[in-house]
């Protein structure tokens, strides 16, 4: 992926293979070292969407990242 945009807060990025949007930020960015980095695929995901993958998932760490998000 190449980067494309960067705020200091989130960074953009294209797939050059499908031409896909992503972008990485920082949850809980207030803690020392500035929180665990997420990718997501553009456009980011509802807050439904969000709750369908979470009562579906099996994996902790998507777990994790999506309970940070709807907090």
């Amino acid at each position: 992926m190449t980067q494309i945009e960067s705020d200091g807060w989130e960074t953009k990025y294209i797939d050059q293979r499908d031409q896909s949007e992503w972008i990485k930020t920082q949850l809980d960015s207030e803690y020392h070292g500035g929180g665990n980095p997420i990718l997501f695929r553009l456009p980011k995901p509802t807050q439904t969407e969000l709750i369908k993958t979470l009562i579906q998932s099996t994996d902790l760490n998507q777990i994790s990242a999506i309970s940070c998000l709807l907090k």
